[in-house]
Protein backbone atom coordinates (compact mmCIF):
# COMPACT_ATOMS: atom_id res chain seq x y z
CA UNK A 1 0.00 0.00 0.00
CA UNK A 2 1.12 3.59 -0.80
CA UNK A 3 2.29 6.62 1.78
CA UNK A 4 1.09 9.47 1.23
CA UNK A 5 2.26 12.09 3.69
CA UNK A 6 0.20 15.36 3.45
CA UNK A 7 -2.54 16.00 1.20
CA UNK A 8 -3.83 19.10 -1.12
CA UNK A 9 -2.71 20.19 -4.82
CA UNK A 10 1.24 19.16 -6.22
CA UNK A 11 1.68 22.73 -6.12
CA UNK A 12 6.07 22.26 -6.36
CA UNK A 13 7.51 25.16 -7.99
CA UNK A 14 10.46 24.24 -10.13
CA UNK A 15 13.79 22.35 -9.52
CA UNK A 16 11.88 18.81 -10.39
CA UNK A 17 14.07 15.87 -11.37
CA UNK A 18 13.11 12.63 -12.42
CA UNK A 19 14.96 9.64 -11.33
CA UNK A 20 15.78 6.94 -13.60
CA UNK A 21 17.81 3.64 -14.18
CA UNK A 22 15.97 1.58 -17.15
CA UNK A 23 14.66 2.41 -20.59
CA UNK A 24 13.49 6.24 -19.76
CA UNK A 25 17.55 6.92 -20.16
CA UNK A 26 18.27 5.75 -23.34
CA UNK A 27 14.76 4.92 -24.96
CA UNK A 28 12.63 8.09 -24.06
CA UNK A 29 9.39 8.96 -26.45
CA UNK A 30 10.08 12.27 -28.27
CA UNK A 31 6.60 13.60 -26.75
CA UNK A 32 8.49 12.54 -23.19
CA UNK A 33 11.47 13.89 -24.60
CA UNK A 34 10.53 17.49 -24.88
CA UNK A 35 9.37 17.60 -21.32
CA UNK A 36 12.56 16.94 -19.98
CA UNK A 37 15.98 18.60 -20.12
CA UNK A 38 18.62 15.97 -22.57
CA UNK A 39 21.56 15.51 -19.71
CA UNK A 40 21.26 13.42 -17.36
CA UNK A 41 22.97 13.35 -14.75
CA UNK A 42 25.32 10.32 -12.52
CA UNK A 43 24.61 11.42 -9.26
CA UNK A 44 21.34 10.00 -8.22
CA UNK A 45 20.80 8.28 -5.14
CA UNK A 46 21.54 4.62 -4.37
CA UNK A 47 18.57 2.28 -4.55
CA UNK A 48 17.99 -1.42 -4.59
CA UNK A 49 17.49 -2.29 -8.15
CA UNK A 50 16.63 -5.63 -10.08
CA UNK A 51 15.06 -6.81 -12.98
CA UNK A 52 12.67 -8.48 -11.74
CA UNK A 53 9.15 -7.36 -13.59
CA UNK A 54 8.04 -8.78 -16.25
CA UNK A 55 7.36 -5.64 -18.91
CA UNK A 56 3.53 -5.83 -20.38
CA UNK A 57 5.18 -3.41 -23.06
CA UNK A 58 8.57 -4.78 -23.98
CA UNK A 59 7.50 -8.37 -25.20
CA UNK A 60 7.68 -10.01 -21.58
CA UNK A 61 11.57 -8.11 -21.30
CA UNK A 62 12.12 -8.37 -17.15
CA UNK A 63 12.55 -4.95 -16.46
CA UNK A 64 13.84 -2.85 -13.47
CA UNK A 65 12.24 -1.66 -10.75
CA UNK A 66 13.06 -0.93 -7.39
CA UNK A 67 12.64 -4.20 -5.16
CA UNK A 68 13.88 -4.10 -1.77
CA UNK A 69 13.81 -8.14 -1.05
CA UNK A 70 16.21 -9.20 -4.30
CA UNK A 71 18.22 -5.75 -5.47
CA UNK A 72 21.16 -4.34 -5.03
CA UNK A 73 21.68 -0.66 -4.45
CA UNK A 74 22.65 0.73 -7.73
CA UNK A 75 23.64 4.28 -7.92
CA UNK A 76 20.81 6.17 -10.00
CA UNK A 77 20.68 8.69 -12.75
CA UNK A 78 18.32 11.98 -12.66
CA UNK A 79 17.40 14.55 -15.26
CA UNK A 80 15.57 17.75 -14.76
CA UNK A 81 11.68 17.88 -16.17
CA UNK A 82 10.69 21.09 -17.87
CA UNK A 83 7.86 21.86 -15.49
CA UNK A 84 7.61 23.85 -12.98
CA UNK A 85 3.67 22.08 -11.59
CA UNK A 86 4.37 18.74 -10.02
CA UNK A 87 1.37 17.40 -10.94
CA UNK A 88 2.19 18.14 -14.43
CA UNK A 89 5.65 16.33 -14.16
CA UNK A 90 4.01 13.43 -12.52
CA UNK A 91 1.68 12.96 -15.35
CA UNK A 92 4.31 13.19 -17.87
CA UNK A 93 5.99 10.84 -16.25
CA UNK A 94 2.82 7.92 -15.97
CA UNK A 95 1.62 8.57 -19.84
CA UNK A 96 5.30 8.05 -20.48
CA UNK A 97 5.49 4.48 -18.55
CA UNK A 98 2.00 3.61 -19.92
CA UNK A 99 1.09 3.46 -16.26
CA UNK A 100 -1.18 5.14 -13.89
CA UNK A 101 -0.37 8.03 -10.96
CA UNK A 102 -0.45 5.82 -8.75
CA UNK A 103 2.37 4.11 -9.63
CA UNK A 104 4.81 7.04 -9.88
CA UNK A 105 6.33 7.89 -6.26
CA UNK A 106 7.28 11.50 -5.22
CA UNK A 107 8.84 13.51 -2.91
CA UNK A 108 7.80 17.29 -2.67
CA UNK A 109 10.44 19.16 -0.48
CA UNK A 110 8.82 22.57 -1.25
CA UNK A 111 5.32 21.24 1.05
CA UNK A 112 6.56 17.95 2.44
CA UNK A 113 4.41 15.67 0.85
CA UNK A 114 5.83 12.22 0.11
CA UNK A 115 3.83 9.69 -2.10
CA UNK A 116 5.25 5.83 -2.46
CA UNK A 117 5.36 1.75 -2.00
CA UNK A 118 7.71 2.35 0.68
CA UNK A 119 8.37 4.58 3.66
CA UNK A 120 12.57 3.83 3.37
CA UNK A 121 12.84 4.26 0.07
CA UNK A 122 10.89 7.94 0.55
CA UNK A 123 12.96 8.80 3.47
CA UNK A 124 16.42 7.47 1.25
CA UNK A 125 15.07 9.60 -1.76
CA UNK A 126 14.37 13.12 0.44
CA UNK A 127 17.61 12.90 2.19
CA UNK A 128 19.53 13.27 -1.30
CA UNK A 129 17.53 15.47 -2.86
CA UNK A 130 17.34 18.18 0.55
CA UNK A 131 21.46 18.08 0.08
CA UNK A 132 21.11 19.20 -3.17
CA UNK A 133 18.20 21.19 -2.47
CA UNK A 134 15.72 20.43 -5.25
CA UNK A 135 12.19 20.94 -5.16
CA UNK A 136 10.75 17.80 -5.82
CA UNK A 137 11.68 14.22 -7.06
CA UNK A 138 9.77 11.74 -8.74
CA UNK A 139 9.80 8.39 -9.92
CA UNK A 140 8.96 5.07 -11.52
CA UNK A 141 7.26 2.97 -8.66
CA UNK A 142 5.90 -0.02 -10.39
CA UNK A 143 6.00 -2.77 -8.15
CA UNK A 144 8.11 -6.08 -8.60
CA UNK A 145 5.71 -9.03 -10.58
CA UNK A 146 7.80 -11.74 -9.54
CA UNK A 147 8.40 -11.44 -6.26
CA UNK A 148 9.90 -13.92 -3.58
CA UNK A 149 11.14 -16.55 -5.46
CA UNK A 150 12.55 -14.37 -7.70
CA UNK A 151 16.47 -14.94 -8.50
CA UNK A 152 18.80 -14.91 -11.20
CA UNK A 153 18.27 -19.05 -12.24
CA UNK A 154 14.76 -18.26 -11.98
CA UNK A 155 15.32 -15.16 -14.43
CA UNK A 156 17.67 -17.20 -16.73
CA UNK A 157 15.28 -19.36 -16.73
CA UNK A 158 12.11 -17.19 -17.76
CA UNK A 159 14.21 -15.36 -20.46
CA UNK A 160 15.24 -18.73 -22.25
CA UNK A 161 11.55 -18.98 -22.41
CA UNK A 162 10.46 -16.69 -24.80
CA UNK A 163 10.46 -17.14 -28.05
CA UNK A 164 13.77 -15.42 -30.22
CA UNK A 165 12.11 -12.31 -30.95
CA UNK A 166 10.93 -11.89 -27.18
CA UNK A 167 14.37 -13.07 -25.69
CA UNK A 168 16.52 -10.71 -28.20
CA UNK A 169 14.66 -8.10 -26.89
CA UNK A 170 14.80 -8.43 -23.47
CA UNK A 171 18.81 -9.23 -23.65
CA UNK A 172 18.66 -5.87 -25.59
CA UNK A 173 16.87 -4.41 -22.43
CA UNK A 174 19.84 -6.01 -19.79
CA UNK A 175 22.58 -5.28 -22.04
CA UNK A 176 21.28 -1.16 -22.45
CA UNK A 177 21.06 -0.37 -18.66
CA UNK A 178 23.78 2.08 -17.65
CA UNK A 179 27.45 0.83 -16.15
CA UNK A 180 26.21 1.94 -12.38
CA UNK A 181 23.01 -1.09 -12.49
CA UNK A 182 25.73 -4.00 -11.58
CA UNK A 183 23.01 -6.22 -10.13
CA UNK A 184 23.63 -10.21 -9.72
CA UNK A 185 21.51 -11.05 -12.59
CA UNK A 186 22.89 -8.73 -15.26
CA UNK A 187 26.57 -9.89 -14.17
CA UNK A 188 25.20 -13.28 -14.78
CA UNK A 189 23.49 -12.58 -18.46
CA UNK A 190 26.44 -10.66 -19.34
CA UNK A 191 28.38 -13.55 -18.28
CA UNK A 192 26.71 -16.04 -20.05
CA UNK A 193 26.51 -14.12 -23.17
CA UNK A 194 30.17 -14.30 -23.17
CA UNK A 195 30.71 -10.55 -22.90
CA UNK A 196 32.39 -8.18 -20.64
CA UNK A 197 30.96 -5.50 -18.39
CA UNK A 198 30.82 -1.87 -19.94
Amino acid sequence: MKIKAGTGELLGMGNIVILGWGSLIWDPTEKWGKTVKKTWHDDGPYLPLEFSRVSGKRNGALTLVIDPRNGKQCRTKYVYSRRVNLDTAVMDLARREKCSVDNIGYVDLDFGFSFARRQDVVNRIRSWAERRHFGAVIWTDLPPSIRGNFNVEAGLRYIQSLDTEARIEALQYVFAAPDSINTPFRQRVIEECGLKQK
